[in-house]
């Protein structure tokens, strides 16, 4: 990997097939090839599948290693995807159950401090999904001294 190329690896290991060929009887090809494979791949990490199958005319997933490599990938691939999933999932929950729980919250404050008048607003309150906002009014309900003052913080 030190000091020897790609193009130079490229062409000795053309020359190490050739030679496997020569040597080995036909019978015993795909082991040499395994041996190389396996050589290649442990010396010089950053090969990729294609070099590899230009060095070697030798495809590794079409070896069964080649596809118990790729079927980790794939479960790999599954359970970062889970838990990826779970993650933005709880955090969806947690934004929902802060979006009910800050309109439940309006609701009770508007209802103690205005009666009937301020549960007039409950329909244009529950439509609203801008938790910033709902904080804003829930703040403002302290506040404020007519239902107008919080019905025109959820218009604008």
């Amino acid at each position: 990997q030190k000091g020897v190329a790609k193009d130079e690896l490229m062409d000795r290991s053309r020359i190490w097939v050739d030679t496997a060929y020569r040597v080995y009887p036909k019978h015993h090809h795909q082991d040499v090839l395994n041996v190389l494979a396996l050589f290649l791949l442990n010396r010089f990490r950053d090969l990729s599948r294609e070099e590899v199958i230009q060095m070697l005319d030798f495809d590794l997933a079409k070896t069964r290693a080649g596809q118990e490599i790729f079927q980790e990938g794939i479960e790999k691939g599954r359970l970062e995807g889970i838990e990826k999933g779970i993650e933005k999932g709880r955090l969806e929950g947690i934004e929902k159950g802060r979006l009910e729980g800050l309109i439940e919250a309006i609701k009770l404050g508007m209802e103690l401090k205005f009666g009937l008048e301020g549960l007039k607003l409950l329909p244009r309150i529950e439509k609203e999904k801008d938790i910033t906002r709902l904080d804003t009014v829930k703040e403002a309900i302290k506040i404020a001294t007519t239902v107008k003052e919080i019905e025109e913080l959820l218009i604008g």
